[in-house]
């Protein structure tokens, strides 16, 4: 689905970046992680099932730091952690993270968690529809990729709907993942053929 409406001038608002809302679908809103998110993403953490990509179970400290470090991959890069909020409170997070020194163009790797009681209702596409369009229409990226745990059934179908494709299986962080792959071409092509370019 395509976002809404979308804010981007980081430096030109004045605001602190935490408070700036990234990006709006008709049900989430997609921002920056605030002081306030940082006990709720701990509880995330914690409730995550043991299929997320998340390392162990983070403390308090340790996600200030990360939330530190995803601000800053935002003014650095363009790129970074985004909390997907529903009605006002945050239900799970969708980040892309510049690939350095991708020979082939300007690429970022999708992950994302939805908290499990939130799980279900759609979350997750919606989230990764709309910073698909972000990556390829906004920050000029010329490819996404992600890496999913192939049992990991809800999470390869989010993927597929969003038009990646498997392109290889192998370990990643230690584990067994198959890598998907969707380059902007591709996404431009798939989005002409459903009505939304």
């Amino acid at each position: 689905m395509a976002p809404v409406a979308t804010t981007f001038g980081l430096q030109q608002t004045g605001r602190p970046v935490a408070e700036q809302i990234m990006l709006a679908t008709p049900r989430l809103t997609l921002r920056l992680m605030s002081g306030a998110d940082v006990t709720r993403l701990y509880e995330v953490n914690q409730r995550l099932n043991a299929r997320s990509l998340t390392a162990p179970p983070l403390d308090r400290e340790a996600i200030e730091e990360l939330r530190a470090v995803f601000e800053g991959e935002w003014h650095l890069f363009g790129l970074g952690y985004l909390m997907i909020c529903q009605g006002g409170r945050p239900v799970g997070h969708v980040r892309l993270k510049l690939i350095p020194d991708c020979v082939s163009g300007r690429a970022a790797e999708l992950s994302f968690a939805i908290v499990p009681a939130e799980q279900g209702h759609g979350y997750a596409s919606e989230a990764v529809a709309a910073v698909l369009r972000f990556a390829f229409e906004t920050a000029g990226l010329d490819y996404v990729v992600a890496c999913v745990e192939p049992d990991n059934h809800a999470s390869v179908v989010v993927v597929e709907r969003n038009g990646l494709v498997p392109v290889a299986t192998g370990r990643h962080h230690g584990r067994l993942m198959r890598r998907y792959l969707l380059p902007s071409l591709m996404w431009r092509a798939q989005q002409r053929a459903i009505g939304n370019a």
